[in-house]
């Protein structure tokens, strides 16, 4: 019974978690190779230069319909898979903390997971942030416009069918990664991975808060090595109580996860250990004291030169420089308001 399995589960179903999503991704290709085939389908019959105003606008409408119907069964097959994976999260949770914690765990409904994910908003930035699961999926099918766009400037242009085909598509050269439609595809996988990590953390918290008499809250945990954001680095080790503070994904490719903090846990924590880039190191280092340990080259890499340098040579304890990091909103703080919080800092690293 300790904080250790909890942490250790959790980063261990993490890297589970990441798996699953490349295996959503994969099956999605079948959908991207559906619009390639309707894409080349639509664009042979007769140039489109030579099409009349009235046949012209017809044909727009016909193939943001039928490139629209394609997406939408997409958005449904994500929206089902959503369903499942927080069904498997929540009971995977309820069990695990049954098991570690040696008390009986209340499960949750379907239903009330359902209504969580219809109301609990993604906190990652871009066009998602402040969305629902519903509302996100919903902008796949609106990538039809991209490409339909794309093909009305190529026939402001002049551009022949062909040459349409070859802009959305992109040429075999690069692989077919130059094109409108990897753009598309790659907008909506990370939509995709990142609706996985938000439907994840949500089942979780459901059942927190089903569970409240025993979680008090909860502690994120963000990934030891030279990857991780400039945000997850400096919430590390950090607790929240629930309904309060931020929840992952904060970003697209968020690896971050959050453990529950139980009535048990400072019991329980003392003398753990946590895994990381360079081997296992005490559970009590966050991510700036464990890259404290590292060589300046490391930290460059982790931080970029200049940060890396004030990193080093400010003065800074790893806690005022995880503070200076992110703002009361927790985004990032850039090096020009680091500077005016602490300017003897950048006199002391000599920048």
């Amino acid at each position: 019974m300790s904080q250790k399995q909890l942490r250790d589960t959790a980063i261990r179903h993490a890297v589970l978690l990441e798996q699953l999503k490349a295996g959503e991704i994969k099956d999605l290709q079948r959908y991207y190779r559906q619009l390639d085939k309707l894409i080349r389908e639509l664009l042979t019959r007769q140039e489109l230069t030579e099409l009349t105003p009235k046949r012209y606008q017809q044909f727009l409408k016909n193939a943001q319909k039928e490139i629209q119907t394609i997406l939408e069964d997409m958005a449904e097959k994500v929206s089902h898979k959503l369903t499942d994976i927080a069904l498997y999260e929540a009971e995977f949770e309820q069990k695990n903390l049954t098991k570690t914690l040696g008390e009986k765990f209340k499960s949750i409904a379907k239903t009330t997971l359902i209504s969580s994910l219809a109301v609990i908003p993604l906190q990652v930035s871009g066009s998602i942030a402040g969305k629902t699961v519903n509302e996100a999926i919903n902008i796949i099918p609106i990538e039809s416009q991209r490409l339909i766009n794309a093909i009305k400037v190529s026939v402001a242009q002049g551009k022949s069918n062909a040459e349409i085909i070859t802009s959305i598509r992109g040429t075999k050269a690069n692989q077919y990664t130059d094109g409108i439609l990897n753009v598309s595809r790659n907008s909506i996988d990370s939509t995709v991975r990142t609706l996985i990590g938000h439907t994840a953390t949500v089942a979780k918290e459901t059942l927190y808060k089903a569970n409240d008499s025993a979680i008090e809250g909860v502690q994120w945990v963000s990934t030891l090595d030279r990857r991780t954001t400039s945000t997850c680095a400096a919430l590390d080790g950090q607790i929240f109580r629930q309904g309060e503070g931020p929840r992952p994904p904060l970003h697209y490719n968020c690896r971050s996860v959050v453990i529950p903090v139980t009535r048990l846990s400072r019991l329980f924590s003392q003398g753990t250990t946590r895994a990381s880039e360079t081997g296992q190191v005490s559970g009590d280092l966050t991510y700036y004291s464990w890259l404290q340990r590292q060589s300046s080259t490391f930290q460059d890499q982790a931080l970029g030169p200049v940060r890396g340098q004030l990193f080093r040579d400010g003065g800074l304890s790893a806690e005022r420089f995880a503070q200076l990091q992110i703002d009361r909103n927790f985004r990032p703080i850039t090096l020009a308001r680091m500077r005016e919080l602490e300017p003897l800092a950048f006199e002391r690293a000599g920048l």
